[in-house]
């Protein structure tokens, strides 16, 4: 992808079952103030690609090339229609950024393009999997055991050789805190860590939830939490027991005794 298609692409984000919102500037209306060829043919047939495989809530990049310079493109998320009123830019080019539904059923699904004045649908298929699995090595500790030995997130279900990135959050919006590559077998482990600035940084408590990405982000883990407690007060050393005092000797009373009887 060169930086003029990454520059000029028309990009949104779409979610089924949720409003659509878009990112791109109106290029159709640019075109029409400088006088562009809005009646220009393709160059050759339209193409595209998209992700092999996502997970729900994944994001796909699904891309197109061949349409008309600056022609409208409609997309269709399986048969639902998803999003109209974006177009391709100058070279024909379209690159949109799609979120897979939170609620989609795994197995095969499609995106398709279709162009206004091309009018020809570009179909591709992706499919999706299950959310990969996460487990925790421990998900209650205090601020001392987080500073010296952290927590390690275990991930299982990526593609091997895939970069993952691992997020965590505390009550707000997810921070991104390092990232490893999957192994053969399509696990990744990393460690949570106290660093300075950080989410976990030191002293501070709370529950903590986390949660792994593919580089892409179209792979997105199950998400899992851990609480961080305040140390123990240390008890007060016990205060020993003052000695009674030793009774006063009998103080003997002088005179004759006497007796009766």
């Amino acid at each position: 992808m060169s930086s003029d298609q990454i520059t000029s692409a028309a990009s949104t984000r779409f979610r089924r079952k949720r409003s659509v919102t878009f990112v791109a500037a109106s290029i159709v209306a640019a075109v029409v103030s400088l006088g562009g060829p809005l009646t220009a043919e393709a160059a050759s047939s339209p193409t595209g690609g998209v992700n092999a495989t996502a997970t729900p809530s994944g994001t796909l990049e699904a891309t197109g090339s061949g349409f008309v310079p600056y022609e409208g493109v409609s997309l269709t998320y399986d048969t639902e229609p998803a999003v109209t009123g974006f177009s391709a830019d100058k070279s024909g080019w379209i690159d949109i950024a799609v979120n897979v539904p939170d609620d989609e059923t795994v197995g095969p699904h499609t995106i398709t393009f279709t162009g206004v004045t091309s009018d020809t649908p570009v179909v591709l298929h992706f499919d999706v999997v299950a959310m990969p699995t996460i487990t925790l090595s421990t998900t209650n500790l205090t601020a001392s055991e987080v500073a010296s030995t952290g927590v390690t997130a275990t991930v299982s279900g990526f593609t091997p050789g895939q970069s993952v990135a691992f997020l965590i959050g505390n009550g707000g919006v997810d921070s991104y805190d390092g990232d490893v590559v999957a192994k053969a077998d399509g696990t990744a482990a990393y460690t949570y860590a106290v660093k300075a600035g950080g989410p976990l940084s030191t002293g501070q408590i709370g529950t903590y939830s986390v949660r792994a990405t593919s580089g892409d982000m179209s792979m997105l883990s199950q998400s899992a939490s851990f609480t961080v407690v305040a140390d123990p007060t240390a008890a007060a050393p016990a205060v020993p027991a003052v000695p009674a005092a030793p009774a006063a000797p009998a103080t003997p009373v002088a005179g004759n005794a006497s007796f009766t009887g």
